[in-house]
């Protein structure tokens, strides 16, 4: 806003200047890692009291500089331009308008994610029924889901049949007495 301030000089006399006071938006404070899948991450970030949006920014390997990817009002980002085996680094801060005039805060701390490409799956069991085959195995590093594929001897290639994030599924249609690739 803008203030007058006035000052009495020794001999009496008064000096006015109008002087205008801008405070910026605080600094995001916390910026965080929600979930990951193969090609996405979704950002959080802390709320900025008064703030009227916020500028999600990207580190650009190729170009080594800082990209402005998201302006918004929201506290949740979802990147979909990563890969795993992917390093993504972020930070974020808010902005306030006034009038035509835009103030910003200071950057949020640098957050660096990690897309870690999933390990393999091991100990797989495969228990056969009727018309129907139970998987299980143990825990992979860095998986937050599993598919199960099963292979298809017409068209020679494996075909999706469960998506979980259990460690185990079922696969059902199966026929009895014949052989199966998963």
């Amino acid at each position: 806003g803008k203030a007058v301030i006035t000052v009495t000089t020794a001999d009496g006399s008064k000096i006015s200047q109008i002087i205008t006071v801008t405070v910026n938006p605080q600094k995001v404070k916390t910026l965080k890692q929600g979930s990951i899948t193969e090609n996405s991450v979704a950002l959080t970030w802390s709320s900025i009291t008064k703030a009227t949006g916020y500028k999600l920014y990207k580190y650009n390997v190729d170009k080594k500089n800082w990209e402005c990817i998201s302006t918004t009002s929201k506290l949740t980002y979802t990147d979909k331009k990563v890969s795993m085996g992917d390093t993504a680094k972020y930070k974020v801060r808010a902005y306030t308008k006034v009038g035509s005039k835009t103030y910003y805060g200071e950057y949020s701390s640098v957050l660096t994610v990690v897309m870690a490409k999933p390990g393999n799956v091991s100990k797989l069991e495969i228990a056969a029924a009727e018309n129907y085959a139970k998987l299980t195995w143990k825990k992979a590093n860095n998986a937050n889901g599993y598919r199960v594929y099963l292979f298809d001897t017409k068209t020679n290639k494996f075909v999706k049949k469960v998506s979980t994030t259990a460690l185990q599924a079922k696969v059902t249609g199966l026929t009895a007495n014949t052989e199966y690739k998963f």
